[in-house]
């Protein structure tokens, strides 16, 4: 099974192996989503989000997404510079 996480209410979530504050669904990642249903509306994608622990204790979030035939559609990164639990 995949597990969509940073959408809303993810953040709570006892399933997912990290912990992550909120407010980054309500900037970066938020826009980010926004712009990839943009895609989602006309064709089916493939979003992967890599989470890399930095050693100050934040994380920077990789996401890319994919159309069917594996060409890239978008990717960003994401700096949570608040501190990130890996539980």
């Amino acid at each position: 099974h995949i597990i969509p996480i940073a959408y809303h209410g993810s953040e709570n979530d006892n399933r997912l192996l990290v912990g992550f504050n909120s407010k980054i669904n309500r900037q970066d990642l938020r826009d980010f989503e926004i712009e990839v249903s943009h895609f989602n509306d006309k064709q089916t994608i493939l979003w992967f989000v890599s989470i890399d622990k930095q050693p100050d204790t934040s994380a920077i979030w990789y996401a890319t997404v994919w159309d069917t035939k594996g060409n890239i559609l978008i990717e960003d990164s994401f700096h949570d510079k608040d501190p990130f639990t890996w539980k």
